[in-house]
């Protein structure tokens, strides 16, 4: 492809997005593009607004899709990587920024966070910078090459984004030695957490495990499911309530995680490096605090039919921070 105006070369200049050695054009100009869009949107929060209030949801989402559309009509070649159409590509940033903490919200606003660093063993990661504050980004994250000298506000990338917790296998045992056993008279309709692979099929399945192993059982109730620890012991189900706070919002994603290292069967994260990018397929969901990580630093594999949790490209040296982190979590990572 030609870039006419030299805009999509400035803009990977500016902000390190690199070309995989292997990797196609178009796939890179649609990284840069995608990152442009997220910088875009963020730069938004700072536009003084009618009512001086901060920006609302809905100017950045517009900012976001005018800047999409000046990008096609400059490089009509494009078209094609973002067919999903420019609301579905404002919707799925303005998720991302705002599960990773990247953007604050507030009722149908959005303002720009404390400034932090996070360190890891490669980078500084950086959130509520400054435009003016020279950056790398990668996916929609920006962070910088490690410096000797930090802030007073650095803290741990862990820190950063919420992942100081203890290892899966010590979740697992936290939690069952709380567990409260009964047997349930109540409804038999009851999903079971799908011990062993394959996970084609989903995660749950109606048929319990009768070998005596504790595992996860819910019940699905319409915007509150119940979770449970559940055993089989001569030919009762036995069956212990986890609260709310440790399964709503996709949570239970740490227990299912938990209970799949402690068995041995919690497929890892394959990888394939590329050069300066690395390509991620992610053998099963993380919680969302690891998934948010992963998501605000990396691509998705296409911008068609969001979200793309499973397959994900990142700059080979942020992903190398991040796998240190999941791995001192117990999460394992194979190289194709």
């Amino acid at each position: 492809m030609t870039d006419y105006f030299e805009l999509l070369k400035s803009i990977s200049q500016e902000f390190n997005i690199k070309r995989g050695t292997h990797e196609d054009e178009l796939s890179w100009m649609a990284r840069v593009i995608y990152s442009f869009l997220g910088q875009t949107g963020y730069s938004s929060l700072w536009d003084i607004q009618e009512d001086l209030q901060p920006a609302s949801i809905t100017h950045f989402k517009a900012r976001i899709e005018k800047a999409l559309e000046s990008i096609i009509d400059i490089y009509p070649e494009m078209i094609s990587a973002f067919l999903l159409g420019y609301e579905q590509q404002s919707e799925e940033i303005y998720q991302i920024l705002k599960d990773s903490g990247v953007v604050y919200h507030s009722p149908y606003r959005l303002i720009v966070p404390p400034r932090k660093t996070g360190i890891g063993v490669n980078n500084t990661y950086i959130r509520g910078n400054s435009l003016s504050e020279k950056r790398w980004v990668s996916g929609l994250g920006c962070y910088y090459p490690l410096r000797p000298a930090q802030d007073a506000n650095s803290i741990s990338l862990s820190e950063m984004f919420q992942l100081q917790k203890p290892a899966l296998t010590d979740i697992w045992k936290s939690v069952l030695s709380q567990a409260q056993w009964t047997t349930y008279i109540g409804s038999t309709d009851f999903e079971y957490l799908r011990l062993r692979p394959p996970f084609r099929s989903g995660y749950w399945t109606e048929a319990p495990d009768y070998d005596g192993t504790i595992s996860l059982a819910r019940q699905r109730i319409p915007g509150s499911d119940l979770y449970y620890l559940y055993k089989q012991d001569n030919n009762t189900i036995y069956f212990s309530q986890l609260p709310a706070w440790m399964t709503s919002d996709n949570d239970y994603r740490a227990l299912s995680n938990a209970c799949l290292s402690t068995q041995k069967t919690l497929p890892p994260t394959s990888y394939k490096i590329d050069g300066d990018i690395v390509f991620l397929h992610i053998g099963y969901l993380y919680p969302p605090e690891e998934m948010n990580v992963i998501r605000l630093y990396s691509w998705p594999n296409t911008y068609i039919n969001y979200p793309h949790n499973f397959n994900r490209v990142m700059t080979t040296n942020v992903f190398y921070d991040i796998r240190h982190v999941l791995e001192m979590l117990g999460y394992q990572f194979v190289e194709e």
